[in-house]
C-alpha cells in the first residue's frame, strides 16, 4: 500500500521530502511485515497504527503541497480504501447495533477478516486476501493517475472477474470437502473392520 503510494507521489512530481518519507515509512513496514504475519511474533499495537495513520495524514499532505489537483486527493483515498471502508463499516455497524455512539468503542466480530474466516478461509488466506484487495486498489490508483479512466476501469473489470471466478472456485471446493472427507471416514472405517 505505501509502495503505492510512492509510486503515486514520483509519478505526480511531489516533493521530495514526501517521498523520502514515504519510502522510510514503507521500508520500515516491509521489515516489519515478516513478524507479523500469521503466527504474529510481535503486534503493531494502537501506538503504532496511530503514528502510521499520523504519518500517513502527514505524507499525505506534503504530496499534494505542489499542485491542488482532485486526483491527489483521491488517489491516496482509493489506495487506502479497503482500511477505509472497513472503519466506516464498523462505524456504521456498531452504532446501528448499539443504538447509540457509544457503541462505536465496543469490539465485535464483524470486521473484513473475522467475515472471511466465518466464510472458511483460513486466517493466512484471509490476510492474504485483503492484501490482494489493497494491492489491485493501489493498481487501480496508479493506472488511473497515468492511462486515464477507461483503462483503471479495464483492470478494475478484470480484477471483479477474477475474485468472482476464484470465490466460485472456492464455494465449489467447499461443497466437495465433505462429500471428500466422507469417503475418506468410510475408507478408513472400511480398513479397521478388516483388521478386526
Amino acid at each position: 500500500m505505501h509502495l503505492l503510494l510512492v509510486v503515486i507521489f514520483v509519478l505526480n512530481g511531489s516533493p521530495l521530502i514526501s517521498i523520502i518519507l514515504i519510502t522510510a515509512l514503507a521500508g520500515a513496514l516491509v521489515g516489519f511485515l515478516p513478524y507479523n504475519f500469521s503466527p504474529a511474533k510481535t503486534f503493531i499495537g494502537d501506538t503504532g497504527s496511530n503514528f502510521l495513520g499520523f504519518m500517513l495524514a502527514i505524507v499525505s499532505i506534503l504530496g499534494i503541497a505542489k499542485t491542488y489537483t482532485l486526483a491527489v486527493i483521491v488517489l491516496p483515498v482509493i489506495v487506502l480504501g479497503l482500511p477505509i471502508f472497513d472503519v466506516l463499516f464498523a462505524i456504521v455497524r456498531r452504532i446501528v447495533k448499539g443504538k447509540s455512539i457509544k457503541a462505536v468503542f465496543k469490539p465485535d466480530k464483524g470486521h473484513l477478516h473475522h467475515r472471511l474466516v466465518e466464510k472458511g478461509f483460513t486466517p493466512k488466506q484471509a490476510v492474504l486476501i485483503l492484501y490482494g484487495l489493497s494491492a489491485s486498489l493501489g493498481m487501480f490508483a496508479i493506472i488511473l493517475f497515468d492511462s486515464g479512466i477507461w483503462k483503471a476501469l479495464s483492470f478494475l473489470l478484470l480484477i471483479i472477474a477474477a475474485i468472482a471466478m476464484g470465490y466460485r472456485n472456492f464455494i465449489q471446493e467447499q461443497e466437495a470437502r465433505p462429500k471428500i472427507e466422507g469417503k475418506v471416514e468410510k475408507n478408513q472405517e472400511e480398513k479397521w473392520k478388516t483388521k478386526l
